[in-house]
């Protein structure tokens, strides 16, 4: 299976060829943008990891149910910012629909899920060659399942994680600034308050932490870890979401059994409707690194 981190696709897609003019860009252009990286990954991992499955992001999420300030200075930067995410989100949630009524394609958009709870759940469902197609570091933490592997476009490689629980225990501990989880020594709102900083996670306190956790005694530590664990750790997707996800899986599995017999002429069917030529030549030609952000 080839596990696409849709929402990321897009829009790292739609920097790389709109750049500056992303602002004027209308449904074509994000059609386009999209089913090329599509196309391409297609092409690029097909024969070894067979068919795709798109993973798309809920506009809601339960994590921020739990932690209010989750993605909070993403989401304050976006309304700030002189593009107009709303407008692009839209634009992308017709395309979304579209493709999923047109071609017979995995497709998965979960209420309060994000693509990384969704594709969590498919590598531990995996029971073949997967990879995942996304440059979120996240994922390193499933690395240590059998037959998952991740692949970078922004890195343009596979991306290896040695030891993913010490990948992992180290993201809990530092958190996650992109998303607005602090480290654990620092108060819930400690990245998007201006009047507070974090407590710098020194050497001394990373590794007095470790030991911490070595020794069974976490009190000093244990409000900020589990809060930090809750938000990051895959494995700790809460019951209520994940059947969600299962629910849609089972749907589609009974749906989709044959989409490898139907999945490129349908494809192929929709960039002809939408006049996406330029597309469907990357279809019929080898796919090259110079595509790749």
């Amino acid at each position: 299976m080839i596990l696409i981190d849709a929402n990321q696709l897009m829009i790292s897609n739609m920097f790389s060829i709109y750049g500056k003019q992303i602002n004027e860009v209308d449904t074509q252009h994000v059609r386009f943008a999209y089913t090329r990286g599509l196309a391409y990954f297609y092409k690029k991992f097909h024969q070894t990891y067979g068919d795709l499955a798109l993973c798309y992001d809920s506009r809601d999420s339960w994590r921020r149910d739990i932690f209010y300030w989750y993605k909070a200075s993403r989401r304050r930067d976006q309304k700030k910012s002189s593009i107009n995410w709303a407008s692009i989100y839209d634009i992308f949630t017709d395309v979304r629909e579209e493709i999923a009524q047109e071609i017979n394609v995995r497709s998965y958009q979960v209420t309060s899920c994000e693509a990384d709870d969704i594709i969590a759940y498919l590598c531990n469902k995996a029971t073949e060659k997967t990879v995942i197609v996304s440059s979120d570091k996240d994922f390193q933490q499933l690395n240590g399942l059998n037959w998952i592997e991740q692949y970078s476009p922004a890195h343009k490689k596979f991306l290896e994680c040695e030891n993913p629980e010490a990948f992992l225990q180290e993201h809990i501990l530092r958190g996650d600034s992109s998303d607005g989880v602090p480290n654990i020594y620092s108060d819930d709102d400690a990245i998007v308050n201006e009047d507070k900083k974090q407590t710098i996670m020194n050497k001394k306190r990373y590794n007095a932490a470790v030991k911490m956790i070595e020794t069974g005694n976490m009190t000093s530590i244990e409000s900020g870890y589990h809060r930090n664990q809750m938000l990051i750790d895959l494995s700790k997707i809460p019951s209520r979401p994940k059947n969600l996800i299962h629910a849609q899986y089972v749907l589609i599995e009974n749906i989709n059994q044959k989409q490898s017999e139907n999945f490129e002429r349908e494809f192929i069917e929709y960039l002809k409707k939408h006049s996406l030529y330029k597309v469907i030549e990357d279809m019929k030609t080898p796919p090259t690194l110079s595509f790749e952000n």
